[in-house]
Parts: C-alpha cells; sequence; structure tokens
C-alpha cells in the first residue's frame, strides 16, 4: 500500500509472499459406505516445499505484476488392496518440481 494513501496514526503489514515447508502431507481418500470404513487411495507429498509469490498492490497501475509460485516435494500414492488386506503402490515415490506463473496475454489487455 502506498504511504501517501495510508494515514500517519495507522500500521498495515505488506506480505508479498506465502512459504509452506512439512516433512510429510497425506491425504487419504476413504469409501464409508455401507456399515464400514475402508481406505481406497493415499496420496502423501515429503520434504514438501510450496512458494507462492503474490501480486503487489498498486492502486494506480492497471498492469499488476502476476504472482508465481513452486512446489517441489516427493510424491507417492497407494491404494488399499481389500483382498490382501494392505497397501500397495500406485506409483513409487517420484522427485516432482512443478513451477506456475501467471502472465496475462497483450491480446488479453485490448
Amino acid at each position: 500500500v502506498p504511504s501517501s494513501r495510508v494515514p500517519k496514526n495507522e500500521k498495515y503489514i505488506s506480505i508479498n509472499a506465502i512459504e509452506v515447508k512439512a516433512n510429510c502431507v497425506s491425504i487419504c481418500i476413504i469409501d464409508d459406505c455401507g456399515d464400514s470404513d475402508v481406505p481406497l487411495l493415499e496420496l502423501s507429498f515429503s520434504d514438501l516445499q510450496l512458494n507462492q509469490l503474490l501480486p503487489e498492490l498498486n492502486l494506480n497501475d492497471p498492469d499488476p505484476i502476476h504472482p508465481q509460485g513452486s512446489l517441489r516435494c516427493i510424491l507417492a500414492s497407494d491404494y488399499y488392496n481389500r483382498v490382501l488386506s494392505g497397501w500397495e503402490p500406485i506409483f513409487e515415490p517420484w522427485r516432482c518440481t512443478i513451477i506456475w506463473e501467471k502472465i496475462i496475454s497483450q491480446t488479453l489487455l485490448k
């Protein structure tokens, strides 16, 4: 926020990025139909590093800087085999890097 727009007696916080780091994040999909809960699928993210830049807020600039980010992790997935009553891999641990950037084409601005 430009300092000319903030009254002198008010304070503000400027946040320009979000960062998340975790040793492991797991998502489990469970089938809860019937009289028992049965796991179906597990997706796990190890050594997770998520970075997201936020756009600069400038009310006078019609073309702000657009956000970009990245995700780095080791991705693995298992499914639950009901016959064997155990987890089996869908795919083995895989090092994954995803980078994104939002850019507005000049043709869209016209």
